[in-house]
């Protein structure tokens, strides 16, 4: 895990200026060792397939499942379509379409999808659960990381106060349900992560003391996001679903 964190966070130095508000979030130890463990858990459900990495960014979670064996298929959104190389992770190739909804896959493509940090930001969200269910196999999974929960404590401080952004669209484990019933997924397992705040942009001077903290720092985000009522309260909902096949 250290050498594949260090990695990742020695390869993001080499961003353009410009892109470095974007990927402020490698500047965090504790963020990209949770990228690793979010590779971990996918892999241990899906040792081997083809997965679409929806939503990629700079395709970090990309580069650590294909270092896992997987086949992976990375997209994202943007104003024209083309295939360029990831400016952090020059072995990815990253495939950029401009339709925000529709997928430019075959049906029944792909054994998994990813959406990490994705699914609160699509601008139809029925529209794009109802695409993943297009291109997934019967039965093939849908990992879900980075959902923002709804009575997260950290959303309400840093909305009340001002500090940074937060999602306009946040989720509760049953309107996350309906939603993916209603596009033909089965949920096969969820918890909650991220009691505390993992790439603290509004207290940068603190990063350097979480970065030389990293692992205890996770392990109790762990414990505390499982506790009940602490878990209510934490930052993220993690889903795992399955599509129903055509006889269930």
């Amino acid at each position: 895990m250290e050498n594949e964190t260090d990695l990742i966070m020695q390869r993001a130095q080499t961003l353009p200026p410009e892109q470095h508000r974007y990927g402020i979030h490698f500047l965090s130890r504790v963020t990209v060792m949770d990228y690793v463990r979010i590779a971990d858990e996918i892999a241990r459900v899906l040792p081997r397939g083809r997965i679409l990495d929806w939503g990629c960014g700079f395709g970090q979670v990309s580069f650590l499942l294909a270092r896992r064996g997987l086949d992976v298929v990375s997209y994202d959104y943007a104003a024209k379509n083309e295939t360029t190389t990831s400016p952090v992770f020059p072995e990815i190739k990253i495939q950029y379409g401009d339709d925000p909804v529709n997928l430019p896959y075959a049906d029944a493509s792909f054994d998994a999808v990813l959406s990490c940090g994705v699914l609160e930001h699509v601008p139809d969200e029925a529209g794009s659960l109802r695409e993943i269910a297009r291109v997934l196999k019967p039965n093939g999974y849908f990992f879900i990381y980075n959902l923002p929960q709804q009575d997260s404590y950290k959303e309400f401080l840093l909305e009340k106060f001002r500090l940074a952004y937060t999602h306009e669209r946040k989720y509760t484990l049953t309107r996350a349900r309906r939603a993916l019933a209603a596009a033909n997924f089965k949920i096969i397992y969820t918890k909650r992560s991220g009691f505390f705040p993992h790439n603290l942009s509004v207290l940068p001077r603190v990063r350097p003391l979480y970065n030389a903290f990293a692992r205890p720092v996770l392990a109790w985000d762990r414990k505390l996001s499982a506790l009940p009522g602490f878990s209510l309260i934490a930052e993220a909902i993690e889903i795992t679903a399955v599509k129903k096949s055509n006889r269930e």
